[in-house]
């Protein structure tokens, strides 16, 4: 049997394109972007995480809110999702 169709990439641009129809600015996060995360963000000193991490430590802080698309993954979140979530101090989501 072959294996299931991604989809993710569909949703993704279908999600991006309705709201930016709506006047939405749009920055995608995706966990596959990432190599394996096994050290906090906040567990740097300042100004001494990888780019990376500092970057979309930034794009956190300064957004006005967040869509989370994930697969629904023994009823819970996947855990690509809540690893990359877990490696931002809750300060970094907060309005």
């Amino acid at each position: 049997s072959s294996p299931p169709a991604i989809l993710h990439p569909r949703v993704n641009t279908y999600i991006q394109q309705s709201l930016r129809k709506r006047g939405h600015v749009v920055t995608r996060i995706d966990p596959i972007d990432f190599v394996l995360l096994e050290k906090p963000h906040f567990a740097y000193p300042p100004g001494k995480a990888p780019s990376k991490l500092r970057e979309v430590h930034e794009i956190l802080k300064e957004a006005d809110g967040y869509v989370c698309v994930t697969p629904e993954y023994n009823h819970s979140p996947s855990p690509a999702l809540l690893n990359t979530l877990n490696h931002f101090a809750s300060s970094a989501f907060s309005f």
